[in-house]
């Protein structure tokens, strides 16, 4: 009886760790014209909706759906929300506000973190996946060549192509940068919940609803 209590208890810890993240997961949040203005949660969003702020949307047919109609799809996968037994819930990745029609005019700062969104989490001299960790910010005009803290002169950059670049610049040290670095236009993916959860990817279907000129790589959603 013991043993059966264990593995029970085990199996609910299991499913709860399961569905918190899958509570925790990014959803692209668009207004009453389809812009993208946001990131929240799925824990959030299911809450938006069920109280008729916004609708779900299918990104693959471009169906709206309330509460209701989103329970009668199909799952994908394993990506689901199990809300009684026979009931599962499909994880959103977007979300259309009903009535909120404006678009937030905001700058991005300068940080660490930002300018590993801007850059893809890639080396800008090698194009090398790098993480949170392993990338370094390269002053691409050195420091004692005059070169500022600005959006324009910092990249990211492996930490051995950084220090083999040294105090030089890219043609001193024979390196030639992936893109010209610049001062990056606001996106969702600035927003404070993209950057607390940096690094762990987003829904390849996000970029149906992200402009082409904003000019972020989007790094593929990491399966749970």
């Amino acid at each position: 009886m013991k043993t059966l209590q264990t593995q029970v208890t085990k199996e609910t810890t299991a499913q709860s760790a399961r569905h918190e993240c899958f509570l925790s997961k990014p959803v692209l949040v668009l207004n009453s014209a389809w812009q993208p203005i946001e990131i929240s949660s799925v824990r959030e969003t299911i809450c938006e909706v069920v109280s008729e702020g916004a609708s779900f949307l299918d990104p693959e047919t471009y169906c709206l759906h309330d509460f209701s109609s989103w329970m009668e799809l199909p799952h994908i996968g394993n990506a689901f929300i199990s809300m009684t037994k026979s009931n599962k819930l499909r994880v959103p990745e977007v979300i259309v506000l009903k009535n909120y029609s404006k678009t937030p005019k905001k700058i991005v700062k300068l940080s660490r973190k930002n300018l590993l969104i801007r850059d893809g989490y890639r080396c800008q001299y090698t194009g090398r996946i790098v993480t949170d960790k392993s990338a370094t910010i390269d002053h691409v005009i050195p420091k004692h060549q005059n070169g500022g803290n600005t959006w324009e002169n910092l990249v990211i950059s492996s930490l051995e192509v950084n220090a083999k670049k040294a105090n030089r610049t890219p043609k001193q040290a024979g390196l030639v940068l992936m893109k010209k670095p610049v001062k990056p236009e606001w996106s969702p993916v600035y927003s404070k919940f993209s950057v607390m959860n940096i690094g762990k990817g987003y829904p390849e279907s996000w970029r149906k609803f992200l402009p082409s000129n904003w000019g972020i790589d989007i790094p593929q959603e990491k399966n749970s």
